[in-house]
């Protein structure tokens, strides 16, 4: 039985695995209060600590977890990142938030020729939108992983 409701999210990541060198872009399929999931051309091992970072907003918006699953599917690979804590989760939301708004802003700039700051998309996307978007609900210990994160070198 699943812990936390998903939510789907198109927002794309850059993933670094523990032990490589190299950062890897993917697509986010779902992110829910607990982990997010992305598909991957290679498959990771589960148990693999991830560092995962958000190219069209900032290097400052990072999250790290771990490997929980990963799934083939076709000519890919769906690997499940769970989250470590709460700090975790409210980041990535947050990070979701961020590319709703500047998905909007493009779409009013190419729909409607407006031109808008990323503060007055924002401004709008919450009146418009921030009621209708996907609560992430209460956080439980019980659901965390168990032992904290190692770290992970960069």
């Amino acid at each position: 039985m699943r812990n936390f409701i998903r939510h789907a999210s198109d927002i794309p990541l850059d993933v670094k695995v523990e032990t490589s060198e190299n950062t890897h872009s993917h697509q986010a399929v779902n992110i829910s209060q607990g982990g997010i999931s992305f598909i991957s051309k290679k498959a990771i091992q589960t148990g693999k600590l991830v560092s995962i970072r958000v190219p069209a907003i900032s290097a400052i918006f990072k999250f790290e977890g771990q490997v929980a699953w990963c799934q083939k599917d076709g000519n890919s690979f769906t690997i499940g990142i769970q989250f470590y804590d709460i700090e975790q989760s409210f980041t990535a939301r947050m990070i979701e938030q961020i590319c709703h708004i500047e998905s909007y802003r493009k779409d009013i700039l190419k729909k409607e020729k407006r031109q808008l700051s990323s503060d007055e998309a924002a401004e709008e996307w919450i009146a418009l939108y921030a009621d209708t978007f996907p609560h992430i609900g209460h956080y439980t210990q019980s659901t965390a992983a168990s032992t904290p994160p190692r770290t992970i070198t960069r």
